[in-house]
């Protein structure tokens, strides 16, 4: 069983050498502080449980906290997270942080107990949160609760320990990174569980790509990781309808800051070098996207009906014809789209083409 922390208040959690021990290569040496305050936020590693009992600490910056249980389970695609019962995997617990005059951090443990878990599947969860500041003490609002997730194990761990490096302002450095290590884990087979946190991971970087223009070798590592996912050799992401939506997503955010009416660029608006799937974005003027031909590999195409967006002479001349979003997929690969009964599809193509309206 692994833990993953995924936001610690503002802290991320460092490795705790094999459960309980700090290594002595950390900074400080034994009885370093581990984790970091609001503003410091170092790169997490993740700790493997073995038989005994996990003492994490991360700091905080409020006085009053208290264990819970998830009120209900949730699904992140097609994996449940179970809530982390109280007495099984954690050790409930709740108290007061106090805060000497000038002190701005203070220690508290969490206490895991795998050794007498149940035999039901992972991942699980539960949470730590902070309550009733007294004094000067603010409980930031984004990092008031910290959500605990337990795994299955050191694979699982891996994919959803990156969960905690998106927890904070998303810079460039942390946009290739991550799409490195996921891209290093997606290139064998997965369980769901697994599959099911890749989704999440890439679904959280798709909106960022909405706020901030990714640069070209963040666009490369994303493209790169649904080539792998899409490539029909591997067995497990066989029917994983969950993967088109992203690529959809992915293919709008190639967008962002594009002007309109600007031409398609390769390695931009373009990527077409995987075998198995092919992307144009394009920000476009109705008249341009009505009736346009979008040519595919091996001669194949998609035309657009003529009349598909409403478009008038009036609005033209007053200049008030807004620019629309639009991406063609094109699939060599039905991958994501196999099911227990469906055909096979003519060559294995597969073409997805939406607008923006």
């Amino acid at each position: 069983m692994g833990i993953v922390e995924e936001q610690c208040f503002g802290c991320l959690l460092t490795r705790v050498g094999d459960c309980g021990e700090v290594p002595q290569s950390l900074p400080g040496g034994p009885g370093v502080k581990i984790g970091s305050a609001p503003g410091n936020r170092s790169q997490p590693t993740i700790c493997v449980l073995k038989k005994k009992p996990l003492h994490m600490r991360c700091l905080f910056e409020c006085s009053v906290y208290s264990h819970q249980e998830l009120r209900s389970a949730e699904t992140i695609r097609r994996t449940l997270i179970s809530p982390a019962v109280s007495g099984k995997y954690f050790m409930r617990n709740e108290g007061t942080l106090v805060f000497e005059p000038g002190q701005s951090n203070t220690m508290l443990d969490v206490n895991l107990t795998p050794d007498i878990g149940s035999s039901s599947p992972f991942p699980k969860c539960f949470q730590i949160v902070l309550l009733g500041p007294k004094g000067d003490a603010r409980i930031d609002k984004a990092y008031g609760t910290a959500n605990i997730t337990l795994v299955s194990d050191a694979e699982s761990q891996a994919i959803w320990g990156l969960a905690d490096q998106l927890h904070q302002p998303l810079d460039e450095d942390i946009l290739n990174r991550v799409p490195h290590n996921i891209n290093m884990n997606v290139a064998t087979e997965n369980m769901d569980e697994q599959l099911s946190a890749v989704v999440h991971l890439i679904e959280k970087i798709t909106v960022e790509g909405k706020n901030q223009v990714f640069s070209t070798k963040s666009r490369t590592l994303f493209y790169e990781i649904l080539c792998a996912l899409v490539n029909p050799k591997l067995k497990d992401t066989r029917g994983f309808s969950h993967f088109t939506e992203v690529t959809e997503d992915f293919a709008f955010s190639l967008l962002t800051d594009v002007t309109c009416s600007s031409p398609s660029e390769k390695s931009k608006t373009i990527l077409d070098s995987c075998p198995y799937l092919s992307i144009l974005a394009l920000h476009w003027y109705p008249q341009q996207i009505n009736g346009h031909k979008f040519e595919g590999k091996e001669g194949n195409y998609i035309r657009i009906p003529e009349k598909l967006l409403d478009v008038s002479d009036a609005q033209i001349m007053a200049g008030k014809n807004s620019c629309k979003l639009v991406q063609f997929t094109e699939y060599s690969s039905q991958q994501w789209f196999i099911t227990g009964n469906n055909l096979p599809a003519l060559k294995n193509k597969i073409s997805d083409q939406n607008t923006s309206l």
